[in-house]
């Protein structure tokens, strides 16, 4: 109740009317059986203690017990039933073939192993994934360079062929470093 109190006045600012005040809902992931029922999911609001008539949207407190989800003949989403698994046990084999089939609850238990692990794994996998990743940059750089210096060595084969055949032509030294930008040691030496 006191998290739910919280939530609900913490919206209004002084001097705001009680009407800008949205409904709260508070949910209760319990790793221990609070209630004696056998229900996993309970939902709780304020009503009158004779008629049952509900006092207003405002409040709603959910309490999901964990340790219930094997033995409960309570119908629940199973998508929820997941979470709950996740929440409560997150080794459980039912929970890891679960994470295969839902992306959502994969990332989840990835996450979790991931921050499950001790400051000494986690540096040595955060060294593996800048090293993987400096690899893959130094590989495209290298690349890029390959290529650019490729196209420029063709370019200048493709100039030295044309001073070539432009000599044939009979062409002068200087008309053929003026065609074709080589410069005339670089067309002497095709000759």
């Amino acid at each position: 109740m006191y998290y739910w109190a919280k939530l609900y006045s913490d919206q209004l600012n002084q001097g705001e009317d009680y009407g800008v005040l949205n409904n709260t809902v508070v949910v209760n992931v319990l790793g221990y059986n609070q209630f004696s029922h056998g229900k996993i999911h309970s939902v709780y609001q304020i009503r009158d203690k004779e008629s049952g008539e509900k006092l207003g949207d405002f409040l709603e407190i959910h309490f999901l017990e964990t340790r219930k989800i094997e033995e409960s003949q309570q119908e629940i989403n199973e998508d929820l039933k997941g979470w709950l698994l996740f929440l409560s046990d997150p080794e459980n084999q039912r929970l890891m073939r679960l994470g295969k089939e839902k992306e959502e609850m994969g990332k989840a238990i990835n996450l979790l192993e991931e921050l499950s692990r001790s400051r000494e794994e986690r540096a040595i996998a955060e060294e593996r994934g800048k090293a993987l990743r400096d690899e893959l940059s130094f590989r495209k750089a290298a690349l890029e360079k390959g290529l650019r210096e490729g196209r420029e060595e063709g370019i200048k084969q493709e100039k030295l062929n044309t001073a070539k055949k432009l000599l044939q032509k009979g062409m002068t030294l200087s008309e053929v470093a003026e065609i074709t930008g080589l410069s005339p040691a670089e067309i002497e030496g095709i000759r």
